[in-house]
């Protein structure tokens, strides 16, 4: 087996203990993937979003060729038989190395409505979702950052091309109100708010700033 193989592998087994809760198990597997492979964005992302913090990396040990063609039979013959992965999961797991938030989690959503039985998808979802969230507040200085319009909400308010919770949350944004403020009073789901007011940031609409400033 290539070492590339073992480190897909890995990331796999991960997924899978992901997929059943066992999150410790599924570091511990991405942080052996990064012990063969420093420099592996998915493994890197995967820990980095359940832990909230860069993965420690330790210099890399190159394995003797023994070590790489046996171990993986082991842990295999733990496992049951892997379950073919849909192409839309597989292709959100390449978008996430880019952190195109919106769009992997599409794939991923539309992977778990192709299966819905298994685990494996919508943990996937979740995991997507948190990502945005952590996208969202890092972009705007902060949960407690300050958010406001740079154009008059009179102008935004009438757009056509606005939903009626895109315009709840733009009515939320007073110029006073933190990013913690828009989404408690969000009368939206949360992760929607945090959604639009990711949309409303790409869009050029928005402007934030730390308090204090």
């Amino acid at each position: 087996m290539s070492p590339q193989s073992r480190v897909q592998g890995l990331l796999e087994q991960g997924l899978y203990y992901y997929g059943l809760g066992e999150v410790k198990k599924a570091i511990e597997l991405w942080r052996e993937v990064l012990s063969l492979d420093p420099g592996n964005e998915t493994a890197r992302e995967y820990i980095e979003i359940e832990t909230g913090r860069p993965p420690e990396v330790k210099p890399a040990q190159r394995p003797a060729p023994e070590e790489i063609l046996e171990p993986d039979a082991e842990v295999t013959e733990k496992l049951p038989d892997a379950p073919v992965l849909a192409d839309d999961f597989l292709e959100g797991q390449r978008l996430l190395q880019h952190e195109d938030w919106s769009q992997v989690i599409k794939e991923f959503e539309a992977a778990h409505r192709f299966d819905p039985a298994n685990p494996l998808y919508w943990t996937h979802v979740e995991l997507a979702r948190a990502g945005l969230i952590k996208s969202v507040i890092e972009r705007a200085g902060g949960i407690h950052a300050v958010i406001s319009l740079k154009v008059p909400l009179t102008e935004l308010i009438g757009r056509k091309d606005f939903t009626q919770e895109e315009g709840f949350v733009l009515s939320l944004v007073s110029g006073e109100t933190s990013l913690m403020d828009v989404i408690s009073l969000s009368p939206i789901p949360r992760f929607q708010t945090y959604q639009i007011i990711r949309m409303l940031l790409d869009d050029g609409l928005l402007k934030t700033q730390r308090k204090g400033r």
